[in-house]
């Protein structure tokens, strides 16, 4: 038979009971509620840097998964500081100051062991401290969320904040993580790269490939900048005709020469990407009607 209460007392006792339960209740629901509102507002947060850092495609020196996800690393990593949620004012008094969240840190760097182009390069993970105040007390917790990217952005719907940033279980070391610094070389057009290729090319006689490319490399001026260096001298010859490349599809300079006369030569970027024509002198050497853009 189930116990039934009989007297005052018993019956006082279940109320005891009902009241704090339904305290307890309101407790967790109240909780629950700032948390997921919280996780809510920092995942699309986190799927906005996704978005923000997305693309490295036509970046060079990231062949290898784990350089190409430390570059999104060291684009996402000056971004995260003006992330978090923090009480709203309306200049009296603050506004849904029961529940705030620290702004994300990067806490890990994971690199996949991607062999094809298309594969995600790896993944980063992100935390966040969540407090929210339950009845007057202040209640901790950590969420950690991880983007996956590919070498175009984040591997999900890039639209859907949710898929983007789903919630993971934390590392069991939160320390943030700091990415490898870029040691990637910048590859420049020194500024006298034109003048002297000109000069160059202009007096050229007999001369071969190699030898002018010697001639003009040895006049440039040397790149002054941190990690920068001078792009590569390239140069071909089809008979009278002579063609130089020098830089890289964001900065290319191409040149051509006949019979004394050097013009410069104008192509889109598209068409100096790796796949097309690429910045190099057989570019140069081709027709007009070849270089111009496509449609």
């Amino acid at each position: 038979m189930p116990r039934r209460f009989t007297t005052a007392a018993g019956a006082g006792a279940l109320a005891v009971l009902l009241v704090a339960g339904a305290a307890g209740c309101a407790a967790i629901s109240g909780e629950a509620a700032g948390v997921q509102r919280l996780e809510a507002e920092l995942r699309a947060q986190a799927a906005d840097v996704a978005r923000e850092i997305a693309g490295i495609a036509d970046e060079t020196g990231l062949n290898d998964p784990a350089d190409a996800i430390q570059e999104y690393a060291r684009r996402a990593e000056p971004l995260l500081p003006s992330t978090g949620y923090a009480p709203a004012s309306d200049g009296w008094f603050d506004v849904d100051s029961d529940a705030t969240a620290s702004a994300l840190v990067l806490v890990a760097i994971e690199a996949s062991d991607a062999v094809t182009w298309q594969e995600p390069v790896g993944a980063l993970v992100l935390a966040s401290r969540l407090s929210v105040v339950v009845d007057g007390g202040l209640r901790e917790r950590d969420l950690c969320l991880r983007v996956e990217l590919d070498r175009w952005g984040p591997t999900a719907d890039f639209d859907d904040d949710h898929a983007i940033a789903p919630v993971v279980d934390c590392p069991e070391s939160l320390g943030s993580v700091t990415p490898e610094p870029d040691v990637r070389p910048i590859v420049v057009v020194p500024a006298n790269a034109e003048a002297v290729a000109t000069e160059v090319l202009a007096a050229a006689g007999d001369e071969t490939d190699a030898e002018l490319a010697t001639a003009i490399t040895a006049r440039l001026d040397a790149p002054s900048g941190e990690r920068e260096v001078a792009a590569e001298v390239q140069v071909a010859r089809d008979g009278e005709r002579i063609g130089f490349a020098m830089g890289t599809p964001d900065d290319c300079l191409l040149l051509r020469a006949e019979g004394g006369v050097v013009e410069r030569l104008h192509v889109s970027r598209i068409q100096l990407e790796p796949g097309e024509l690429g910045c190099v002198a057989s570019t140069a050497l081709a027709s007009d009607e070849a270089l111009r853009p496509p449609h």
